[in-house]
């Protein structure tokens, strides 16, 4: 019995067999018309629905990158992320009754995976180079507040415009004396958001008592977020 049998396969291809004890067993998946091997052929462009083309388009798929946005490969465990803005909100280093603005507004930079991505506000945290007691909100923000007022040792006038804007705001209360610094933590806020656009939030601290900042690099905030 020959081993090479011709089918028919397109072009000149041929299926390479070997008889062994009467029972033809394939030598490779596809040779050429001389009986060589061809898997080891190298097409840079095989056509579609060949083996060398739906293999081509399998490793294609492998290698080619994640692009960006909400799907990922798969990951065990999970990510907190931790925002604070890239300096000390300025402040003023002296006295401010309870109910004005503490400072200006600032942002929080990588709130979100992606642009216009969402996450889960986990913790919030406020360090006060200064000790103090006093009580502190944090109002949280999905886009820029552009339209209200929000000026130092002012009480705050949120417009129309920035009211869906309002994610919620995180209570600052519990106080840790530090020495001459105290820190804040709410460890339980559970504020989810999503934001418009880009990948920020942002923020503005309003005093609810009487609090004297030391300096005006006083106030260091921050938030820890679990990703969307």
């Amino acid at each position: 019995m020959a081993d090479n049998i011709t089918t028919p396969v397109p072009d000149g291809k041929v299926l390479a067999l070997k008889e062994i004890g009467g029972i033809l067993f394939a030598l490779n998946l596809i040779a050429d018309a001389a009986g060589v091997d061809a898997m080891g052929l190298v097409a840079a462009n095989p056509a579609a629905y060949t083996m060398l083309g739906r293999l081509k388009t399998i490793a294609d798929g492998v290698l080619a990158a994640t692009p960006a946005g909400e799907n990922y490969m798969g990951k065990i465990g999970g990510d907190v992320l931790l925002s604070a803005p890239a300096a000390p909100p300025t402040v003023s280093a002296s006295a401010y009754a309870a109910g004005q603005v503490i400072g200006t507004k600032f942002t929080l930079p990588n709130a979100a995976r992606v642009a216009a991505g969402a996450g889960l506000i986990q913790a919030a945290s406020l360090l006060s180079k200064t000790a103090t007691t006093a009580a502190i909100d944090m109002i949280i923000f999905s886009a820029d507040p552009t339209a209200s007022t929000l000026t130092d040792k002012t009480a705050p006038t949120i417009a129309a415009a920035d009211i869906d804007k309002i994610v919620g705001v995180i209570h600052l209360t519990d106080w840790s004396a530090l020495g001459a610094a105290a820190l804040a933590q709410n460890l339980a806020v559970g504020l989810p958001f999503r934001l418009p656009a880009g990948t920020s939030l942002y923020a503005v601290l309003i005093a609810r008592a009487a609090i004297t900042p030391g300096s005006t690099a006083d106030l260091l905030p921050a938030v820890r977020i679990i990703p969307g």
